[in-house]
């Protein structure tokens, strides 16, 4: 195993070399339908220590913070900055396509720009931000090299183990052969651990005296689940109150802790953490204790479909579904929850898209792939718009509005205000048979309309917004 080879001018963090397992190129390990690239790279493990400093979503780790506590008033200014370009591109939207890389950090930024992964003032302000914490995050990695390179071991041992459960994932999810780079970042703690899969890159922070294999396992399920998003998007929308998102984090909260875990047998580490939360009386609004409790109460369905080989995410969506209703119903005569139990996607991480349109009209399939993030679409009726502003919207996101002439749905009186014109304006111009595309602002979301006069002009309009949906 090599060491961390970087020559690094800190003051601009002109990092030319990279550590990773061997050589200077990822390590690829093949386990079944899983190939992973496993690398430990300096730009990646600078990026990530930054990001998570900044502590701009819930999902961020308290450990980076702890460790470094002396944080002047110009690194917290600092890290307000990087925060704002996380308003605008947050995760998955340009930042982890960016800088998880084994390039030097110039040249991740040009590629950045390059791929429009960025745009240079988004550079300008992240090579300011990374370069005065490089030194710092650099030392952490340093200190961890040990760690790191330890956990490459353990995947090669545990290569059986990825085999068989990326077998199970594979067969469940419909999937055939997938390719994972994985970034093992550097953690100051000897116990906490966190994952993601953003962007198309599996980051896990490796902890010193933690085994980290079974939360690698729930990154790897998101890696696979990600591959069929549309899915998760269409059971979502069945069920008032829930979202792909929190379906997503409930299969793999499943798996692991659910399913997969670091302790003894009997200890059941996922159930205790639902039993601390409603004791503690933590409402489904928080992101952790919603994902907890639905892994929970999806856990003996996964291990039901995983063992099948007959079953498959299709067959076992709607009998998610049914336990996110029943989960939530039951979270009603819990102490202190019984007003808090509509999944409250007010405190989602990511932005949402959200598509109001006549029924029978296929923008809102016609939009997703189109999407990176959260998305929920609904018909024109007081009952949809209530439900969208009383628990899913939050400042921020992007709200479509769509009207057919010929079709009867309408807004409904009492948010007429969200039109980016008003509507007799609108309807005149339908008459005279022009379709229109306007945006606005109202009620801090980003509104967008989309108004035809007939059905038969509506795929060209949607295909006319196309990628510009954040006006981009």
């Amino acid at each position: 195993m090599s060491g961390i080879h970087n020559a690094c001018r800190l003051g601009s963090l002109l990092i030319v070399g990279s550590l990773n397992a061997v050589g200077e190129g990822p390590q690829v390990i093949e386990a079944g339908p899983l190939t992973m690239e496993v690398h430990i790279s300096p730009t990646a493990n600078v990026f990530h220590i930054v990001d998570q400093l900044a502590a701009w979503s819930p999902f961020c780790h308290q450990q980076y913070l702890d460790y470094f506590n002396t944080l002047s008033d110009e690194d917290r200014a600092l890290l307000r900055e990087h925060a704002q370009v996380r308003e605008v591109r947050s995760w998955g939207e340009g930042l982890e396509q960016t800088f998880y890389t084994d390039l030097p950090l110039e040249e991740a930024l040009q590629a950045g720009i390059a791929s429009s992964n960025l745009t240079r003032e988004q550079a300008e302000i992240e090579r300011r931000v990374l370069s005065h914490f490089g030194e710092r995050a650099l030392a952490l990695m340093k200190q961890e090299e040990p760690t790191l390179t330890r956990f490459v071991g353990v995947l090669h041992k545990e290569q059986p183990k990825i085999a068989e459960l990326s077998s199970k994932a594979a067969r469940f999810c419909g999937a055939k052969d997938l390719r994972v780079p994985v970034y093992l970042i550097a953690n100051p703690d000897a116990h906490s651990m966190g994952g993601g899969y953003n962007g198309g890159r599996l980051t896990l922070e490796i902890p010193r005296e933690t085994e980290a294999i079974n939360t690698f396992l729930h990154e790897v399920m998101h890696a696979f689940t990600h591959e069929q998003m549309a899915l998760l998007d269409e059971a979502a929308r069945t069920c008032p109150g829930l979202d792909a998102e929190t379906l997503n984090e409930g299969i793999a909260y499943a798996l692991s802790p659910g399913l997969l875990n670091n302790q003894p047998p009997g200890e059941d580490p996922l159930a205790k953490k639902v039993a601390s939360d409603i004791a503690e009386k933590k409402p489904l609004d928080e992101p952790y204790t919603r994902s907890n409790r639905f892994g929970l109460a999806l856990r003996p369905l996964l291990k039901a479909a995983l063992d099948d080989e007959n079953a498959t995410l299709t067959t076992f969506l709607p009998r998610a579904v049914d336990a996110w209703r029943v989960m939530v119903e039951l979270s009603k005569s819990l102490p202190g929850e019984g007003a808090q139990t509509k999944w409250i996607g007010k405190k989602s991480s990511s932005r949402a898209l959200f598509v109001l349109s006549p029924e029978g009209t296929d923008v809102f399939q016609s939009l997703r792939p189109k999407w990176k993030e959260n998305m929920w679409g609904r018909p024109h009726t007081k009952e949809m718009y209530d439900e969208l502003f009383e628990l899913h919207a939050k400042p921020g996101d992007f709200l479509v509005l769509c009207f057919v002439l010929d079709l009867p749905e309408r807004i409904p009186a009492a948010f007429e205000d969200l039109l980016p014109s008003p509507w007799p304006r609108i309807e005149a111009q339908l008459k005279k048979g022009e379709s229109v595309l306007l945006r606005g602002v109202a009620r801090d979301l980003k509104v967008i309309l989309l108004a035809v006069p007939t059905s038969a002009d509506l795929p060209k309009l949607v295909d006319q917004l196309g990628t510009s949906i954040d006006g981009n």
